[in-house]
């Protein structure tokens, strides 16, 4: 992580451009790496399905780039772009039991998920939703769950294997080694003792950026706090949910059913101790030792993302069946 983040803003100051130039590039590419690879993993992912079509693999892929997660809370943050490109390389080894997809996997793993080490936060969001990703594979694909163990451990194996060089001094400090891990993150570049704009703060120029889109007193901030864009947002979520109803055959709905809970989970565990079902979570929290990791919860929806932007694409799939023109017409309003 620390090498392609250096050389990528190494090589573009090299033809002069400014760190937060090179930032906005950065977030362009993470969005059409979103992009294309939400595309391609709904394709995969419903292959050889009714719902294999390729304006339902473009709206998933769109909602995923353009949803409320992603514009408000968290611009440029490369765990929610790391969902899609992981779970695309997931389902083609889980397809063709190649060798040669963990490789790409195990890489954006890491680029995504292993930075934050020791907290484990995000990496434990990206297990439960792969949870739920490969349920909804094996419904799918009509094979049992349990079919499934030996290609992931044989893929775990492999990925623990390409990550070595970095998990095996992290666990060896962690039982009770002699610093390894220290020494080995200790000599990340600084400059004259202060990290400053070269290194540590660069992830923390997207906070300006995020800051400009909530600030009330912006014009975009004050754009995307308005009651038009709070009741596109609900809508979009009635939409997920009316999904459940639009489907008739019991084992599609079934699949619907398991996109929902998925959304809903981590909409509970984002919402953490809010209303309505706060005393639910604190009582989690003292209770179940996994949920202490998620004492700051709003970045837990990026798990629910994919769910998410699944259902809302079939809804509008479904009623551009009985209105052609509504595919148009919701396309049009939420690119508006």
């Amino acid at each position: 992580v620390l090498f392609l983040w250096e050389a990528f803003f190494y090589l573009l100051s090299r033809v002069n451009i400014p760190s937060y130039i090179s930032m906005k590039i950065l977030i362009v590419v993470l969005y059409v790496l979103g992009f294309v690879c939400t595309y391609f993993l709904y394709l995969s992912l419903f292959r050889g399905t009714k719902y294999a079509d390729k304006r339902i693999a473009f709206l998933t892929a769109l909602i995923f780039i353009l949803n409320p997660a992603a514009v408000l809370i968290i611009v440029g943050t490369v765990p929610l772009y790391a969902f899609p490109i992981c779970f695309f390389f997931l389902v083609k080894y889980l397809d063709t039991k190649k060798i040669l997809y963990t490789i790409p996997f195990a890489f954006f793993l890491n680029l995504g998920f292993f930075p934050d080490f020791p907290q484990a936060k995000l990496f434990i969001v990206f297990i439960i939703a792969t949870f739920f990703l490969l349920i909804l594979y094996s419904m799918l694909r009509n094979i049992k769950f349990k079919s499934l163990i030996s290609p992931l451990i044989f893929l775990m194996f492999l990925t623990f294997m390409l990550n070595a060089f970095l998990l095996l001094p992290f666990l060896f400090d962690s039982m009770g080694g002699a610093g390894l891990y220290q020494h080995f993150t200790k000599n990340v570049i600084i400059y004259e003792a202060n990290a400053d704009i070269y290194s540590a703060s660069l992830p923390y120029i997207t906070r300006f950026f995020n800051s400009n889109l909530i600030d009330k007193n912006s014009a975009l901030g004050h754009f995307l706090g308005n009651d038009f864009f709070d009741v596109w947002t609900f809508f979009l979520q009635f939409l997920a949910i009316l999904s459940a109803f639009f489907i008739t055959k019991k084992k599609e709905k079934r699949i619907i059913y398991l996109l929902l809970t998925g959304f809903i989970v981590f909409v509970f565990i984002a919402k953490g101790i809010n209303p309505p079902f706060g005393e639910v979570y604190k009582w989690m929290i003292y209770h179940v030792p996994v949920v202490k990791l998620f004492r700051t919860t709003a970045t837990a929806i990026i798990g629910g993302t994919i769910f998410y932007s699944i259902l809302v694409a079939i809804a509008i799939y479904c009623l551009s069946k009985k209105w052609k023109f509504f595919f148009s017409l919701f396309l049009i309003g939420h690119l508006v």
